[in-house]
């Protein structure tokens, strides 16, 4: 309860009548509301907003202004945190509204900058971290080359020595835990209900929403006043890629260049000084490659005669094939388990990671279930659960039920017969199933055939004419069964 200071002293004085009224012989005298007040004044505003407001809201009302480590040159320390933005945008082709963004934002507490940026309509993930990094981290002269209408530079790239992020499950993710440890990118955390001790990506979207996106068709209200004859779906306008594009010159040719309130600092003047005296290491070439597909997720599967098997997807290519000829699984293992990265805009091909070769080599997707070139991890999932959803709705159960009674009874009949026929104790049978023609075209039994050769069998005996018995015509071909190894097969 959040009374004022008179309600409280009527509850007071409300707490002694009834304690005098219970107790006639120890009552007690209220002080005045002037005393009362004055004692209220006197306790400590910490403790009063503590009471009122909870610990968060205390201590972030009186904590240390500017309490985070400085920093020394560029990309030091880059702070890093996501939010959704108060806008609604439409889709690019079908001119409908979407929802609101999220935007991951980095920023370098050297020189103020805003390094790199990701923007997604799915929830915070490895992803966004991933996407936002790599932004930060890489030249962005293809993207400037993309918008050329941006007149500034954005010079700001190089390998990131520590990222302050806050406690989401996305940064305590093992693939960031993985993808920072690859390439020497400490991770920072900071402590749980304490948003100032990185007090810059948190200014920021302030900034974004105040400065920016308030003067966009579309905005949104928390507050219902605000909203009162406004819908934002109904009177959004911007389309995602003109929104981007619009998103990049205020990120470029604004934010990045103009100067702080206390017109102390300009951020892209901050960088050039910075880059000057400490430039960062930048990415370029293999190193640049290698980088990219550190960032991937990672799995670890067997290496298999199909090769490797990721979500059901078979990934095979003959290089992989040599390496499993040419080099023995580890000492007590019975296969290789390899390290496996996967772009998850495309499932078409992942890279495995050889350790007898220490390096990454890229294999492509030998599934045949779906056209898979250009199809992200998220895609892949959902065409594989409608597959799913098809295959259950047109499965006839009860049909398939049935037909495996059946089997089961014939294979019964089957075993029953068998065990009550005495065993045949003929030489080379498969030979004769050969001779005979037991196939799907031909016969399935010896029985019609042992007719027949019977028959012709009697029919030779009786024009015989040295009449010879059954027995000696037999006697001739006792050896059959080696004299139809020896023929060879025709085609």
């Amino acid at each position: 309860m959040r009374g004022s200071v008179a309600t409280t002293y009527q509850f007071y004085k409300d707490l002694i009548i009834v304690h005098n009224n219970e107790n006639p012989d120890d009552k007690f005298v209220a002080v005045g509301q002037s005393a009362f007040y004055d004692r209220v004044k006197k306790l400590p505003p910490y403790i009063c907003d503590l009471k009122r407001y909870g610990k968060r809201y205390a201590d972030k009302k009186y904590r240390l202004i500017n309490s985070f480590t400085k920093s020394t040159r560029v990309m030091e320390r880059v702070e890093i945190d996501h939010t959704a933005l108060d806008l609604i945008l439409l889709d690019d082709n079908l001119n409908v509204p979407i929802g609101r963004p999220f935007i991951t934002v980095l920023v370098d507490t050297f020189s103020k900058c805003i390094v790199g940026f990701y923007l997604s309509f799915r929830g915070p993930s490895y992803n966004s971290v991933r996407c936002a990094v790599l932004n930060a981290c890489l030249d962005k002269k293809d993207l400037l080359e993309k918008y050329p209408d941006i007149e500034k530079d954005w010079p700001c790239q190089g390998r990131i020595e520590t990222l302050v992020v806050d406690n989401g499950a996305e940064f305590w993710s093992k693939d960031l835990e993985r993808f920072s440890a690859s390439i020497g990118m400490s991770v920072e955390y900071n402590p749980v209900g304490q948003p100032w001790k990185k007090p810059l990506v948190e200014r920021i979207f302030n900034t974004y929403n105040t400065e920016f996106i308030h003067q966009i068709p579309g905005k949104t209200f928390s507050s219902a006043k605000d909203l009162e004859g406004y819908d934002p779906e109904k009177d959004a306008l911007l389309p995602f890629d003109r929104f981007l594009h619009l998103l990049h010159i205020w990120v470029v040719d604004i934010y990045n260049q103009q100067p702080n309130k206390r017109r102390t600092n300009i951020p892209a003047l901050s960088w050039q000084i910075g880059c000057q005296d400490f430039p960062p290491v930048v990415y370029q070439g293999a190193e640049k490659q290698r980088f990219k597909i550190e960032s991937f997720p990672t799995v670890y599967r067997d290496l298999r005669p199909i090769g490797i098997e990721v979500d059901h997807i078979s990934y095979s290519s003959e290089m992989l094939v040599e390496f499993r000829k040419n080099h023995p699984p580890p000492p007590g293992q019975k296969k290789h388990k390899l390290c496996v990265k996967r772009d998850p805009s495309d499932v078409s091909f992942v890279y495995v990671f050889l350790p007898e070769l220490e390096k990454y080599i890229k294999v492509n997707a030998t599934s045949q279930e779906f056209q898979l070139e250009g199809v992200s991890i998220f895609q892949y999932q959902v065409m594989r659960r409608l597959l799913n959803n098809y295959i259950e709705i047109n499965t006839d159960y009860e049909g398939l039920a049935l037909a495996n009674m059946k089997l089961s009874e014939r294979m019964d009949d089957i075993k029953e017969n068998a065990l009550a026929k005495k065993k045949s104790n003929l030489k080379g049978m498969k030979s004769v199933a050969a001779f005979i023609g037991v196939d799907t075209d031909g016969d399935t039994t010896f029985e019609s055939v042992h007719r027949d050769l019977k028959s012709r069998d009697n029919a030779m005996c009786d024009s015989s004419e040295v009449g010879l018995t059954d027995s000696k015509i037999f006697e001739h071909v006792d050896d059959w069964h080696n004299i139809a190894d020896d023929v060879e097969p025709y085609e």
